[in-house]
C-alpha cells in the first residue's frame, strides 16, 4: 500500500502544544552554538512528534534517524486499514455498497441509487420512503407514519425511532401525519448526502409518472371496494375507462403530490408541518371529516427510544419497544424456541407443533411487552405448558381475538444496509390500506385515520447483532397483516438452528397461530407432513391465503464484510425488489 504526505500538511506549531519550552532568542545568543539544542515540532494530521537538534556535526545525523523512524510510524500507520473507508458525498461508489430489500421495486432502485452515490443506509431508507409514497401510495403515505431501527456502526448504538401518525388534540378521523418529520428526524442523525438528493426521486417519479408495478396492482386490487367508494381515490388509481382498478405497466402520474414534494425538498421538512403544504394539507383533512389544526402539526414530533434486545450466545437481537410490539413478539416465539436448547432437541416432525405453541403464548402475552420487553425468564415461563405430544388452547383474559380474516393491512417494510457496516429495518403505516379511503386533491396525499392498537401491535422491524463481530448480521421486517412477527420469528429460528438460506426460508409455506381465536392457520403448499403431524397433535388448520411479507439482508460475516458474503432478499409474496452486491 503507498502512504503519501503532503507538504502542506507539514507545519512548525507553537511548542507549548507538546510541553516543551522554547528557549528565547537572547538565551540563544548568550550560550555557544554548541551548547544550542533546538526544539521544534512536527505535526502530521493528529500526530505531534517534538524534534530534538543540535548546530554540532551531529546534527544532520540526528535528523535523519529522527526523519526515518517518522516514515517507519507513516508506513505502518498506512497498513492500518479500517473496517470501511469512508465515502464522501456524492462520490460514486464501485464494488460493494451495500444493498436494499423492500416492497416496491421503483422505490428499492431509488434507494439502491442513493447508496451508489456513497449515501448511507438511513440516507437510502430516507429516499426509499419518500418513493414509496408515490409508487406504493395503498400502504405508505406522506399522511402517515412509521417506526425505524437503526444500527450506526462508527459508534455501535442500536436505537429505535417512532414516527407514527397520532390523533389530534380534537380528534377527529384524519392523523396527524408522521413521516415527513420522522425522515427527517433520521437524515438529521445518520444522513451524508444533502436532503434535496433524497426527496428528488420521489418527486421525479410524482411528476414524470411511472409504470405501475405488479407489487402496486395486487394491493390495489385488494383495495378496490375502497378506491370506488371515493371519487378522488377513483380518479387517482382507477383504469382510463373507471372500470377497475389500474393495471401493471399503466402510467400513473401524480402532479399535486410532486408539487407538494417540491416545497419539501427545497424548503425542508419544516413546510410541510407550518407552511403552505401544510395548510393545504389541513384545510384537506377539515373538508374530509378531520379536526386537524397547525398547532397539532408544529406540536407533532418523532420520538427516539433505546432498542429493547435479547442475547442467545453470540447472537443479540434488536427490536422497537412499546408501542410497537411486533417485534417482541417475534423475538418472543425465537426464544421459546430455544429455551432450554429444544428445537435443537427434538425431530423434525414436532417442530411445526414447537412453532405454532411458541406463537400462540408470545401473541397472548403481547400485553406484557411494556413490563418484560424480551426476556429468556418470560420465555421459559410461558414454555411450562406446553406438551410435546398435543396442542393446549389458550385463553388470556383483557387480549382480544385476532382478526385472522382480513388478509392485508396498510403496512409495508424494508431494510437498508451500507458498505461501512450500518444498518436500518422500518415498517410505515397507513393503519389499513389506503388509511382512512380518502385522497386530499390539492396535495395529492392519502389520508390516514389516527391508529388503533392492531395497527400497530404487529409492525415488526429486527436488528441482529454478532457480538462477537460486533456486526449486523441479520436486517429484517415484516407487514401485510398479523403474521408478520410470527413470519420473521420463522427466520430468526433459522439463523439458529441451522445454515440459513433466506430466500429458501422465507420462500416456504408458513402456519401461524395466534392464540385467540384458536386455529393454527397454514398457507396454501404447506406439506402434507407438517399438516399431518398437526393435526395429529389436535391442531384446528384453517387456510390462509398470505402470512405476512416479509425483506430480509443476511450477512453471516457482518455487512461491512459483504461484498460475496450476503443475502438480499425480498419475499416472493410482495412482488418486491432486492438489490445488493456489486455496483
Amino acid at each position: 500500500m503507498l502512504c503519501s504526505i503532503s507538504a502542506s500538511r507539514i507545519s512548525e506549531i507553537p511548542l507549548a502544544l507538546a510541553g516543551f519550552t522554547v528557549p528565547s532568542k537572547s538565551a540563544h545568543a548568550a550560550n555557544p552554538p554548541n551548547a544550542v539544542r533546538h526544539v521544534r515540532v512536527k505535526k502530521f494530521g493528529k500526530m505531534v512528534i517534538p524534534i530534538v537538534g543540535s548546530k554540532s556535526r551531529w546534527g544532520p545525523v540526528r535528523r535523519q534517524l529522527t526523519w526515518s523512524c517518522i516514515a517507519v510510524v507513516m508506513l505502518s500507520a498506512c497498513d492500518i486499514a479500517p473496517k470501511s473507508r469512508v465515502i464522501e458525498p456524492g462520490q460514486f461508489v464501485e464494488g460493494f455498497v451495500g444493498g436494499v430489500s423492500a416492497d416496491e421495486p421503483r422505490a428499492a432502485i431509488a434507494a439502491r441509487e442513493v447508496l451508489a452515490k456513497g449515501g448511507t443506509a438511513i440516507d437510502a431508507a430516507v429516499a426509499l420512503s419518500f418513493a414509496l409514497s408515490v409508487t406504493y401510495p395503498v400502504a405508505a403515505s406522506l399522511g402517515g407514519g412509521g417506526a425505524c431501527l437503526v444500527y450506526d456502526s462508527p459508534t455501535d448504538v442500536v436505537e429505535a425511532i417512532d414516527f407514527l401518525p397520532r390523533a389530534p388534540v380534537a380528534g377527529g378521523a384524519i392523523a396527524i401525519p408522521g413521516t415527513v418529520r420522522g425522515l427527517a428526524a433520521l437524515h438529521s442523525r445518520y444522513g451524508r448526502l444533502p436532503w434535496g438528493d433524497l426527496v428528488a426521486p420521489a418527486e421525479v417519479l410524482a411528476r414524470r409518472g411511472h409504470p405501475v408495478s405488479r407489487a402496486l396492482v395486487r394491493r390495489l386490487e385488494g383495495a378496490k371496494a375502497t378506491i370506488f367508494d371515493n371519487s378522488d381515490l377513483k380518479a387517482a388509481f382507477s383504469n382510463q375507462d373507471g372500470s377497475g382498478v389500474l393495471l401493471e405497466g399503466d402510467q400513473l402520474t401524480q402532479i399535486a403530490l410532486s408539487a407538494v414534494l417540491a416545497q419539501i425538498r427545497l424548503r425542508g421538512p419544516g413546510e410541510f408541518y407550518g407552511g403552505r403544504a401544510g395548510v393545504n394539507l389541513v384545510n384537506g383533512a377539515r373538508k374530509n371529516g378531520g379536526a386537524l389544526s397547525l398547532s397539532d402539526m408544529r406540536a407533532s414530533l418523532p420520538t427516539w427510544r433505546k432498542s429493547v434486545s435479547l442475547r442467545n450466545d453470540r447472537l443479540s437481537v434488536h427490536t422497537t419497544p412499546v408501542p410497537i410490539v411486533g417485534g417482541v413478539i417475534a423475538g418472543q416465539i425465537w426464544a421459546m424456541n430455544l429455551d432450554e436448547g429444544r428445537v435443537l432437541e427434538i425431530d423434525q416432525d414436532e417442530r411445526p407443533h414447537l412453532f405454532a405453541e411458541a406463537a400462540s403464548r408470545a401473541y397472548l402475552d403481547r400485553g406484557n411487552a411494556a413490563a418484560r420487553p424480551l426476556s429468556d425468564f418470560r420465555a421459559h415461563t410461558l414454555m411450562r405448558s406446553y406438551r410435546s405430544g398435543e396442542h393446549t388452547p389458550l385463553v388470556v383474559k383483557g387480549i382480544p381475538p385476532v382478526d385472522i380474516d382480513n388478509p392485508e393491512l396498510g403496512t409495508t417494510s424494508f431494510v437498508a444496509a451500507d458498505r461501512e457496516g450500518s444498518a436500518v429495518a422500518c415498517t410505515l403505516t397507513m393503519g389499513r390500506e389506503l388509511g382512512a379511503g380518502k385522497l386530499d386533491p390539492v396535495t395529492g396525499i392519502v389520508l390516514v385515520p389516527p391508529l388503533t392498537g392492531d395497527d400497530l401491535a404487529f409492525l415488526t422491524a429486527i436488528l441482529v447483532v454478532d457480538e462477537e463481530v460486533t456486526e449486523v448480521v441479520l436486517a429484517i421486517s415484516a407487514s401485510g397483516n398479523a403474521a408478520a412477527p410470527a413470519a420473521t420469528g420463522h427466520a430468526l429460528i433459522g439463523l439458529s438452528v441451522e445454515d440459513l438460506d433466506v430466500r429458501e426460508k422465507l420462500d416456504r409455506p408458513r402456519i401461524l397461530h395466534v392464540g385467540q381465536p384458536d386455529a393454527t392457520l397454514v398457507e396454501p403448499g404447506v406439506d402434507k407432513s407438517v399438516v399431518d403431524s398437526l393435526r395429529a397433535r389436535d391442531h384446528t388448520l384453517k387456510e390462509a391465503p398470505l402470512l405476512g411479507r416479509v425483506n430480509a439482508i443476511y450477512c453471516p460475516k457482518g455487512i461491512s464484510n459483504g461484498q460475496g458474503n450476503c443475502q438480499f432478499v425480498s419475499d416472493r409474496r410482495s412482488f418486491g425488489l432486492a438489490l445488493g452486491e456489486d455496483f
